[in-house]
């Protein structure tokens, strides 16, 4: 089975992994779900990743959602690998 992984920019500080989780399940199975945070802090820097385990799924999320507005900021979607 093939992976996609997708990297999401502009994220607001207040997105928890659960709350892109629920987003990106109604595109099919996924692997992982990761918001970057600062180490020190703990606060969200602004970016994260979502592994889905087939290309199809991350190609839909993309289309579904990138510019998607989400509160304070619309989020980009791009495959990166």
């Amino acid at each position: 089975m093939e992976k996609s992984n997708l990297i999401i920019n502009y994220l607001p500080a207040h997105i928890q992994e659960n709350d892109l989780a629920e987003m990106c399940e109604p595109f099919g199975p996924y692997q992982s779900v990761k918001i970057v945070r600062d180490k020190n802090t703990g606060m969200s820097m602004g970016f994260g990743f979502v592994n889905y385990e087939e290309n199809a799924s991350a190609e839909a999320a993309v289309k579904k959602l990138n510019g998607l507005e989400l509160p304070q900021h619309p989020g980009t979607w791009h495959g990166s690998g």
